[in-house]
């Protein structure tokens, strides 16, 4: 069954037992409709992070006859099986707002003495109201902990994964636990532009925009219809088959992606961080910024700071690449990602313990 879905996502006459499904031509989007084809046909309840770190018909078919519906409660693996070693230095990254990991697939490979482990968006809270950026990163901690107990911890994340890994750092400080890193890659202090609106079709606008900036030729195809919410999926599906002229997306993967993204985008922008003005922070940031009609709902103050508005909480040490907000981890900026922060993290670090907190109304804004 697993051979016969993967033959029909990825357009192929044949798919070998032990080949990567990224190898083979597989993306974020193919993936997102086969992990629903999957569970639709076995009654399962396969996550994007448990597809990628069981990638070839062999392993998946192995773990889901193990697993059966356990639900995901650990970091994911990310690391593939021939570039592990025992003395690599590890890092756990956090999902951006789309709330898989899939993004991360490039970088993981091309890590090099780094040990990859990847924290997925949690499936229990689709039906919750209200989620927290300070809730994901408690959860986040206790399934960390279960991985490594101890510190000292390298943590990061891309965009709003970059947001929750710095509210993780915090935690782990409170709790005494050292951290040496935190890397953001092209993440944005949180703060919401006056003049934006938040009600459900500026929600939709803002998730296509996410869309067309991580598939641009989308903007070649008919604008969606952003009225209702059973419109607007039925017309991104329409917009996908145009784009790649075939069916990639169903109407239920496009409303369960924009339910994750629609709890995440709130979540963040009613996060306020706090100053840490000790914690080592590396920021990666795109030099390209022309996707940021997605972030407009960003303060415009913190959207063009070269910072990106982190130093109101930190001192961040800035990388710039030549890049955009999602070209940075796509080839060829991925490669040099990697690098730098293989070296990063395989070069001996500072250790930072527990502080006293500042609030943001007693540290002056930049």
């Amino acid at each position: 069954m697993l051979a016969t879905s993967w033959k029909e996502c990825l357009n192929l006459t044949t798919v070998p037992a032990n080949q990567s499904f990224f190898e083979l031509g597989g993306n974020s989007l193919v993936a997102v409709r086969l992990i629903n084809q999957i569970n639709t046909k076995l009654n399962t309840s396969l996550t994007a992070g448990q597809f990628q770190a069981n990638d070839t018909v062999a392993r998946l078919a192995d773990f889901i006859d193990a697993q059966g519906n356990n639900s995901e409660t650990l970091p994911t693996l990310l690391t593939p099986s021939n570039k592990a070693t025992n003395n690599a230095s590890t890092l756990f990254i956090i999902h951006p707002i789309g709330g898989h990991l899939l993004s991360y697939q490039r970088l993981a490979d091309q890590l090099d003495s780094v040990t990859l482990y990847g924290l997925s968006f949690p499936e229990q809270y689709l039906s919750q109201q209200n989620v927290s950026v300070e809730q994901l990163a408690s959860d986040y901690l206790a399934m960390i902990q279960e991985v490594q107990p101890q510190g000292p911890y390298q943590i990061g994340g891309w965009s709003f994964g970059g947001i929750v890994a710095f509210e993780l750092a915090n935690q782990m400080m409170i709790q005494g636990h050292e951290v040496t890193q935190c890397i953001m890659i092209d993440s944005y202090k949180p703060s919401l532009n006056d003049t934006a609106q938040l009600n459900e079709v500026s929600i939709r606008k803002y998730f296509y925009a996410d869309c067309v900036g991580r598939f641009p030729d989308l903007n070649e195809t008919t604008t969606p219809d952003f009225s209702d919410e059973e419109s607007f999926s039925a017309s991104v599906c329409a917009a996908f088959a145009c784009m790649i002229e075939s069916t990639v997306l169903d109407t239920t993967s496009i409303t369960r992606l924009f339910h994750i993204y629609r709890s995440n985008l709130l979540a963040m922008l009613n996060y306020q961080p706090p100053v840490l003005k000790h914690l080592p922070v590396v920021l990666f940031t795109a030099e390209q910024n022309k996707h940021l009609e997605f972030m407009s709902y960003q303060h415009p103050d913190i959207a063009t700071r070269p910072c990106h508005g982190w130093t109101d909480c930190c001192s961040p040490h800035v990388h710039d690449l030549h890049a955009d907000h999602y070209t940075i981890l796509q080839e060829p900026s991925v490669t040099l990602l990697a690098n730098k922060i293989s070296q990063l993290l395989t070069k001996p670090q500072g250790t930072v313990v527990s502080t006293n907190n500042i609030s943001l109304g007693e540290f002056e804004n930049e």
